[in-house]
């Protein structure tokens, strides 16, 4: 017993709209999910953007910190030798008798120069 199943033009025309109608419903729903979780995604969207320029400006301040922080050693450096030359200085200018510092002096700042 074989049982045909045969449509109408009018059966088969309802068929396809109702088809269409479900896929055009799943469509809609899928791009209201989409964008209901771009919406929520966004806030992370822009945290994590704001997250990496912070990262970029601290790693450009902590290279010019390590710049600063050289530069400031051989200030301290540069400042130790002229204030034992300014001492030396003062000491043979008061007494007279400061060659031997006078010339200890002169050693550090020779030495100082030649480093440079």
């Amino acid at each position: 017993m074989e049982t045909t199943i045969t449509f109408t033009p009018a059966q088969l025309v309802a068929f396809i709209g109702t088809v269409a109608g479900v896929c055009a419903g799943l469509a809609t729903i899928t791009g209201f999910i989409v964008a209901a979780v771009k919406k929520l995604r966004a806030p992370e969207v822009e945290q994590n953007r704001r997250i990496e320029a912070l990262e970029k400006k601290v790693d450009e301040l902590e290279k010019a910190r390590n710049v600063d922080n050289n530069e400031l050693a051989e200030i301290k450096k540069t400042d130790k030798v002229i204030l034992k030359c300014l001492q030396a200085l003062l000491a043979e200018s008061l007494g007279g008798n400061a060659t031997e510092a006078l010339n200890e002096a002169k050693k550090e700042l020779d030495n100082y120069f030649l480093e440079k």
